[in-house]
């Protein structure tokens, strides 16, 4: 069952820029921190703590690039839902018990026109108007129920394709995986 809350999701997708506009700035003024200690560190040591703090900080540009990823399919989420409403609900298990439900009273409404053409309106009689009004209005629900399963199934199918997407997104994300920072100085 799908469950978006378009509202929800964009407050989430706030937060989170705030945070990792919060960490970008942590992890520059940090690295630049550790960077400016070695300015005056010279010994063998120095050079290699520079290294590690080079190697440390493409890890970390890594690993903010890949939160910032995630960012992006949340927003591509929201982007894609919002375009269809503010709460989406969908089961696409049901897709075709609903389509089928419709389709059984569009026949049904067919049916009942069928019915009304086999009444013999060659003379008049006081209900004639009644019943071809009555006939009308079931082509117009006819009708209108025609257009209801177009609409579904278009949203059926965008939804589809919406989740094909997320799922292709989803899978080219790369796990991200943290390695300690460890520097032992003897």
């Amino acid at each position: 069952m799908l469950k978006i809350d378009c509202d929800e999701l964009r407050t989430e997708i706030d937060a989170l820029n705030g945070y990792l506009n919060s960490y970008e700035e942590i992890l520059l003024n940090l690295f630049n921190q550790l960077k400016d200690a070695t300015i005056n560190w010279q010994d063998g040591k120095s050079i290699d703590f520079e290294n590690k703090i080079y190697l440390e900080k493409k890890e970390s540009d890594l690993f903010f690039q890949s939160l910032n990823e995630k960012k992006d399919i949340l927003k591509f989420i929201y982007d894609k839902y919002s375009d269809l409403g503010k709460k989406i609900t969908c089961d696409l298990n049901n897709k075709n018990s609903v389509l089928g439900a419709i389709d059984n009273c569009y026949n049904q409404a067919k049916s009942v026109i069928n019915e009304f053409n086999k009444i013999d309106d060659s003379f008049y009689y006081d209900e004639l108007s009644r019943i071809r009004n009555t006939k009308q209005k079931i082509v117009d629900q006819k009708n209108k129920l025609g257009n209801v399963k177009k609409d579904v199934s278009s949203l059926y199918s965008q939804i589809e394709e919406i989740e094909k997407e997320v799922k292709s997104k989803i899978s080219d994300l790369e796990e991200i995986k943290i390695n300690s920072f460890d520097y032992i100085y003897n």
